[in-house]
């Protein structure tokens, strides 16, 4: 691995992956506030998953073309400091690789009230767009007047 890494351009990016991620090998942690992924206690249960487009770009990493996983991206936490924005991302959303003790993040919630508003909301706006546009369908194909004008038509094909 070594050899490959030395055979690399200094500014590519494959060299830059394999730098950030020397922790894999073994490499000691820049310093004691590099980032935590996990917390201490949780080891990541989804090591091997591979990491969506939409999560890279929102860490800042949407330029690397190789694969990544949980393990490669656990490897990188060493190389970054806790106080990096890319760090900050990850730890918004470690649950996609199991760092979360099963839970969910919910946008950094931080009481139970608020994750339940959070996963309680979208849903209750949805049932009221569900019978809203119900109601719109059922005027219209009700009143054969309505049935007869291409804006009634129009608004119930949109609803």
């Amino acid at each position: 691995f070594e050899a490959y890494a030395h055979s690399l351009e200094a500014d590519g990016q494959e060299c830059e992956l394999i730098q950030s991620s020397s922790g894999y090998c073994g490499c000691p942690p820049i310093s004691d506030t590099h980032c935590r992924l996990c917390d201490e206690d949780l080891k990541p249960e989804y090591e091997q998953t591979l990491i969506d487009e939409r999560f890279l770009q929102y860490i800042g990493l949407e330029d690397i073309d190789l694969p990544l996983t949980c393990e490669l991206i656990i490897a990188m936490q060493f190389q970054i400091e806790s106080d990096d924005p890319i760090c900050k991302a990850g730890r918004s959303r470690r649950d996609i690789c199991g760092c979360n003790d099963d839970g969910w993040d919910y946008m950094q919630a931080n009481s139970a009230w608020k994750k339940a508003m959070l996963a309680w909301l979208p849903r209750i706006s949805g049932i009221l767009s569900l019978i809203g546009a119900s109601l719109i369908i059922l005027h219209v194909v009700r009143d054969t007047k309505c049935r007869g004008q291409m804006y009634n038509q129009l608004v119930a094909a949109m609803s």
